[in-house]
């Protein structure tokens, strides 16, 4: 458990007296719609104390959505982890009760994201069906008859216990962690006007077109070039056959003549 207090107006001016977390007194509805005198230095006090803090509508029982309207507004700037609840406080027998407190949540959620505490004593717990109200909004119950260490008579769960009225200020006991406080609080995710609208899906990507590879061919045979002309006789290097002698006619007959006179003349002298 953890230490709490509420405080309103009647309280005076803003004193830090330790407790972790503080419901102050915003709004309320039961004279006219009106804020808390001591709204605002009760709330920046406890803010700047490091407190974790919580404001609270008492309920009129006029309208519900134009209470919730103002009781946001007196909440305003919107700041994370801050905690809602409604104090409904009106006599047992008054008529559409739950319907009224239905309608006061659901506008809150509706606007910022957050389903309020509700805040109530026993006798006005154990005399409606207050199942619709409690299905999300967590009970702050009343009770200082028993100690918040016992069991208190009650098929409801609760998260906070007021268990006196003083001396100075009301005492409540927290059943969690400071964590699971906040988590009861405002977050701006949770916020429907701070949902950024989703990105458009991105464009169809077309695929690029599939070159196909020309087949390969046989690169063709280069072109001699042409023979290089030169006016210049290039030089042979490779020897030449010897020439074959010439014989004239005149030099075969010569030879046959004498060899004839030669024969002659050899005969007629061996005669």
């Amino acid at each position: 458990m953890i230490p709490a207090k509420d405080i309103s107006k009647y309280q005076g001016a803003w004193q830090d007296t330790g407790e972790p977390i503080v419901m102050i007194k915003m709004s309320g509805g039961d004279d006219g719609l009106y804020m808390d005198s001591n709204a605002a230095t009760n709330y920046s006090g406890a803010a700047a104390a490091g407190r974790a803090v919580g404001g609270y509508h008492f309920a009129g029982n006029t309208n519900a959505v134009a209470e919730a309207t103002y009781f946001m507004q007196a909440m305003s700037p919107l700041a994370e982890n801050d905690v809602y609840a409604l104090d409904w406080e009106l006599p047992v027998g008054t008529a559409g009760a739950v319907e009224w407190c239905q309608t006061f949540m659901q506008t809150i959620h509706d606007k910022i994201g957050v389903w309020p505490l509700i805040y109530m004593n026993l006798n006005t717990l154990n005399s409606y069906d207050w199942s619709p109200v409690l299905a999300n909004c967590g009970l702050w119950l009343a009770d200082w008859n028993n100690d918040p260490s016992g069991t208190i008579n009650t098929v409801h769960s609760y998260v906070m216990q007021q268990y006196s009225d003083g001396p100075n200020y009301d005492h409540d006991e927290w059943f969690g962690t400071i964590e699971e406080f906040k988590a009861y609080g405002y977050h701006a995710t949770n916020d429907p006007n701070n949902q950024a609208a989703p990105a458009p899906p991105p464009p169809p990507v077309e695929a690029p077109p599939v070159v196909v590879p020309e087949p390969a061919t046989e690169a063709p045979n280069p072109i001699a070039p042409p023979p290089v002309t030169s006016t210049t006789t290039p030089s042979i290097t490779t020897p030449r056959k010897p020439l074959i002698p010439t014989i004239t006619i005149t030099t075969v007959k010569r030879h046959w003549y004498d060899f004839v006179i030669n024969f002659i003349k050899a005969v007629l002298k061996g005669i």
